[in-house]
């Protein structure tokens, strides 16, 4: 295997290397407000969001300066392919009963349940259609 002391320089020689191709991350699921923590101030992360999809532009901090933590209204998702995508935005909207019926996880939709009022969405293994909880999605 490779040494604390190989394992360093490996770490730091990539660290600074923008080509080096980044391990698959999970994308995440963005309120407004979420994205708002990351403005990119005092060294932080900077996240935009385009058409809500939410990138990763930390490394061009400088050019999205008083922009981090928003949504980009007239960019366009082409010109964010450099970034890499570390989510979608999600928005609050309101559902009737019908239409939450609709992402009970077939055709690839996602899978909403409803508690008291408020609508989640939730992971398709379990609430999906062949999952445990599968009677419990779109309701």
């Amino acid at each position: 295997g490779m040494g604390l002391g190989a394992g360093l320089v490996y770490y730091l020689w990539n660290k600074f290397d923008e080509d080096v191709p980044q391990p698959p991350r999970r994308l995440r699921k963005f309120t407004l407000e979420d994205l708002g923590l990351y403005t990119g101030e005092n060294r932080r992360l900077c996240y935009v969001a385009v058409d809500d999809q939410v990138f990763d532009v930390t490394k061009d901090r400088k050019k999205f300066e008083g922009k981090g933590g928003t949504l980009l209204k007239d960019a366009k998702v082409a010109d964010f392919e450099k970034y890499f995508k570390v989510g979608t935005l999600i928005r609050p909207r309101d559902f009737t009963v019908e239409e939450l019926r609709e992402f009970d996880g077939r055709d690839g939709k996602p899978v909403y349940v409803c508690a008291k009022g408020v609508v989640y969405d939730v992971d398709p293994d379990f609430y999906g259609p062949d999952g445990p909880y599968g009677i419990m999605a779109g309701r």
